[in-house]
């Protein structure tokens, strides 16, 4: 049967389907008396205490038990979990033939639902461990082959949060080094004003030297032309006052460069400005960079506590299940104490029998001379029948029995 299966493809890996990262819901088909079911309820309430467990109950061994398994599957299918556990404890050889049938193992292959199988002990193997999605050697290896345990989710959830914090803290890094970066390529305002500083001094000398050159160029000619021109004193006086109103302009060059140290000084404002501003954009970039960042990891950490505290609240209270069995053992004890009896003996009421421990419960059921004993609470009374007389309302006659 596995040669003629696996030929047909039933056991390729291709064909099994993968089992969910994150399990939420699970269907246990298995007996309700079978040991394996306490296992694997026991396994998941203490690795995966969020998982939602359901149960549907099947035999498993006998010749009916084939197709009790095939039920259950697909009722278990019906219920849409995400993983199906297909459990059964260690037994003899013929106790697992169950799982060795022909139509369990093609409906585990046709199911849409992954299947993990764990049938008797770890050198067990069956057609039915073939055909699963996943085969377990035990039932508790089944419950634990669903996914990493609680342990394993906290401490990724605390390795996510150290990682998220090792990012805000390289973030501020970056933006910081960013910061000190572009404030070291801006220069100092001493270094910005001083080539224009330079510039104005060589330009006061230039324009000084310049000044003297043309004021001893302009004596020279006054002389010249005054020993040349004697006789032209009207033409030479206008053009000589000019001259001497631009000497005494070119005698004072702090009033020619003023115009170019305003425009110098202005510029430097300007140029001011523009740094203040850029730095400030660049401290406004930052700070969104910052906020972005410090949003995202509240948002984050927000999260996985909200994660945490929904895993905590979904753990089993094993205090319930205390109280809700012991109020059921106190109504069966109250049941129990209805149901004696002896009680209505202990309440002053007797009850009569006959030799063979027969309770007498009609009249009819005597006749004279017949043996009984009386019983109480504390003992009995042997009697003999004397007289037995029935009730009009009851026999309709009112006669007496012989």
């Amino acid at each position: 049967l596995k040669a003629k299966l696996e030929a047909e493809g039933l056991f390729a890996p291709e064909r099994k389907k993968p089992i969910p990262r994150f399990v939420r819901r699970v269907v246990l088909v298995t007996s309700a008396q079978a040991a394996a079911y306490g296992d694997v309820l026991r396994t998941l309430e203490r690795r995966t205490p969020w998982v939602k467990i359901m149960h549907v109950d099947s035999l498993v061994q006998g010749t009916d038990a084939p197709a009790a398994l095939i039920s259950a599957l697909i009722a278990a299918q019906a219920l849409t979990p995400d993983v199906i556990l297909l459990v059964r404890g260690g037994g003899s050889y013929e106790d697992l033939q169950a799982f060795n049938d022909e139509e369990l193992a093609r409906t585990i292959a046709a199911l849409n639902v992954p299947v993990i199988c764990g049938v008797g002990h770890e050198a067990d193997f069956t057609i039915a461990d073939f055909a699963a999605d996943l085969r377990a050697s035990t039932p508790t290896a089944a419950a634990e082959s669903i996914g990493p345990d609680r342990d394993t989710w906290l401490r990724r959830l605390d390795k996510c949060s150290d990682m998220l914090e090792r990012a805000v803290e390289r973030a501020y890094q970056h933006a910081a080094q960013r910061f000190d970066s572009a404030a070291a390529h801006l220069p100092a305002e001493d270094r910005l004003l001083q080539p224009w500083e330079q510039a104005m001094i060589n330009a006061r000398v230039r324009l000084c030297n310049a000044a003297q050159g043309r004021l001893t160029d302009a004596e020279r000619a006054v002389e010249g032309a005054g020993l040349r021109w004697r006789t032209a004193a009207d033409f030479i006086t206008p053009r000589q006052i000019r001259l001497e109103r631009a000497a005494r302009f070119l005698a004072q060059p702090d009033l020619c460069l003023r115009a170019p140290v305003q425009h110098l000084t202005a510029a430097t404002e300007r140029f001011r400005r523009l740094g203040l501003a850029a730095e400030e954009r660049r401290g406004t970039e930052v700070e969104r960079q910052t906020k972005a960042l410090s949003f995202f990891a509240h948002h984050a950490l927000d999260t996985a506590a909200e994660r945490l505290d929904r895993a905590l609240r979904l753990r089993p209270d094993p205090m319930r299940e205390i109280n809700a069995a012991q109020r059921r053992v106190e109504l069966a004890a109250n049941a129990l104490s209805l149901a004696d009896p002896n009680r209505p003996l202990r309440a002053g009421y007797a009850r009569i029998v006959t030799d063979a421990d027969k309770v007498v419960s009609h009249a009819a059921e005597l006749r004279r001379g017949s043996a009984v004993r009386i019983l109480f609470a504390d003992g009995f009374a042997a009697a003999e029948v004397q007289e037995v007389a029935m009730n009009t309302e009851s026999s309709g006659t009112g006669e007496q029995m012989p």
